[in-house]
């Protein structure tokens, strides 16, 4: 037994690159391994059924290469694109082209003739808050720490005088 079937393929070698899940009001981000990306409402995406070819993201050409990565986001989450290099960028999906579906993307990341955008990964606004939260209180209590070693520093020295002077 295969189960159910998800989607088709028109070629051999066709692939699948990402799969999430589309809520309203959030944008699909793709970028192709030449470095050229955009954004599209997810409300101008039609709802496909099982075992269907799906729909194109984008007019591929040589030019822009092929698909490297795709994210479901939203306007103020971040995308990081890698290129083969090494080199990682990062760039707030808003900052990304807003396009229609088939249209054509704009310039995310500048990539050398030798060189492509291996792929790409989501960091949502929500948890870029989270992090920052945590970041501060890891400060704060570094702060606190540091005061009570002064504090008891303080302290030691008192009583070292005091010593001191007692045995003076």
């Amino acid at each position: 037994d295969l189960g159910v079937g998800g989607m088709k393929f028109k070629r051999d070698g066709d692939s699948l690159l990402a799969m999430e899940v589309a809520r309203e009001g959030r944008f699909l981000v793709t970028v192709t391994d030449r470095g050229i990306g955009k954004r599209t409402d997810i409300a101008k995406w039609n709802i496909k059924g099982r075992n269907t070819m799906g729909v194109r993201v984008m007019r591929l050409t040589e030019m822009k290469g092929g698909l490297a990565g795709a994210a479901i986001a939203d306007v103020d989450d971040e995308i990081y694109t890698i290129a083969s290099n090494g080199v990682v960028i990062r760039t707030t999906v808003e900052g990304i082209k807003l396009t229609g579906r088939d249209a054509e993307g704009g310039r995310v990341m500048n990539v050398a003739e030798d060189e492509t955008v291996i792929g790409m990964a989501r960091s949502s606004a929500a948890m870029q808050e989270l992090l920052r939260e945590v970041q501060e209180r890891q400060a704060a209590a570094r702060a606190a720490e540091s005061r009570e070693v002064a504090s008891s520093q303080d302290a030691d020295s008192v009583w070292d005088t005091g010593e001191q002077e007692d045995q003076a």
